[in-house]
């Protein structure tokens, strides 16, 4: 018989979810940053797109994993 999943809670799916969304829109900024660089567009613009689009991302990962730590510490009290 399978053992049953442990439940994730709304706290820990809220910090996958805000993680997944920053990371979309990071994604974004280096895609489009490249385009402008690729294309000629801009290439400082493009550089900065790129940088701020790392950032974006780095940020949403470590909020994500301080949400998923806070709910962890919850359930663990």
């Amino acid at each position: 018989m399978p053992e049953p999943e442990e439940e994730k809670t709304p706290e820990t799916e809220r910090g996958f979810d805000i993680e997944l969304l920053f990371f979309i829109i990071g994604a974004g900024f280096v895609f489009f940053g490249l385009l402008f660089i690729l294309t000629g567009i801009g290439a400082l613009v493009g550089i900065g797109m790129v940088v701020l689009g790392g950032l974006l991302g780095l940020f949403g990962s470590a909020i994500g994993v301080i949400l998923e730590w806070r709910a962890s510490r919850k359930r663990g009290s």
